[in-house]
């Protein structure tokens, strides 16, 4: 994946690049972002830095701060752009659910205060990642002749972007008991006190919910939540509620099959209802999607 691509990705707004976990065991049959394996580790890890510290850095060059920027100026003004908005989240369907860069770097750390450093070089800009696991236990609970297991690990470390250093805290919990797994996390990266970036996620068998809280100044400026649920008729729906600057917006796109065609239905509240279903077209010239506004109009973009 290039870098543009990866970063358009993790930045776009309000639709966000999941990188969570699937299963505790390493199955990803749900479809869903890589498990917290070697390999998920690195792609958790650096993505949240990435972006939390892309909206920490408060760069007016930021991609984070230009695309906030384009959303908070073309807030659903028209069913046009709303088409665009919808044809977006569409396109990167697949990437919301996961995706994994395939150039984060394992180094030997060159500070002897932390044993493991990742490094990311993405359109100039060089992210490393500095860190100890500072905790780790496994603890087995018997109740019932059912044995519940739960591992646990702590972060602390410190996170670059270029030469500009922030504060990484961070936990890693799974608890299973028979079929059942649960799976949380938490990273904080931190300017100081008062202006900070935090990032949860937990994950239950077919369920993935990710939120994140960015506060200035000691407020909360943008807070995001988004979930993901695999049907068991292989259907997938995304869902997410956004809050910014006393905004709220509640989406969901619902990806399923109906007589053989893939098909996305979507919802966005804001002040009124939108409705719209959006179907996948094979023609001669290539896959087009057509979008069918509920009462309104329609709209066709060819997939690149």
């Amino acid at each position: 994946m290039k870098h543009s691509k990866l970063k358009s990705l993790l930045f776009a707004l309000p639709a966000l690049a999941l990188v969570g976990c699937a299963s505790a065991n390493g199955d990803n049959s749900s479809g869903l972002a890589p498990s917290f394996g070697e390999s998920g580790e690195k792609t958790i890890l650096m993505s949240q830095a990435v972006m939390g510290l892309d909206l920490l850095s408060g760069s007016s060059a930021s991609p984070v701060k230009a695309k906030m920027a384009r959303y908070q100026a073309n807030h659903v003004s028209d069913e046009s752009s709303l088409a665009d908005e919808i044809f977006s989240y569409i396109e990167n369907f697949e990437s919301i659910l996961g995706y994994t860069p395939g150039n984060i770097e394992v180094l030997e750390s060159d500070d002897a205060n932390y044993e493991t450093l990742y490094s990311l070089t993405l359109e100039g800009e060089e992210y490393r990642l500095y860190f100890n696991k500072v905790a780790e236990h496994t603890e087995v609970d018997r109740d019932d002749d059912e044995e519940e297991v739960t591992e646990y690990t702590r972060y602390e470390g410190v996170a670059y972007k270029d030469e500009e250093a922030y504060d990484f805290i961070g936990h890693h919990e799974i608890e299973t008991e028979g079929r059942e797994v649960e799976e949380s996390l938490e990273f904080v990266f931190r300017t100081d006190k008062s202006n900070y970036i935090t990032f949860t996620q937990e994950n239950e068998n077919d369920e993935n919910e990710y939120e994140f809280e960015l506060v200035q100044n000691g407020r909360t400026v943008l807070e995001k939540e988004f979930g993901i649920e695999v049907g068991r008729n292989g259907s997938v729906e995304v869902s997410f509620e956004i809050e910014e600057n006393g905004k709220e917006r509640e989406i969901e796109i619902l990806k399923t099959s109906r007589n053989g065609q893939t098909v996305y239905l979507v919802e966005i509240e804001e002040r009124d209802e939108a409705l719209a279903k959006v179907s996948e077209e094979i023609r001669d010239d290539g896959t087009y999607l057509v979008l069918e506004f509920a009462g309104g109009g329609t709209y066709e973009r060819l997939l690149a």
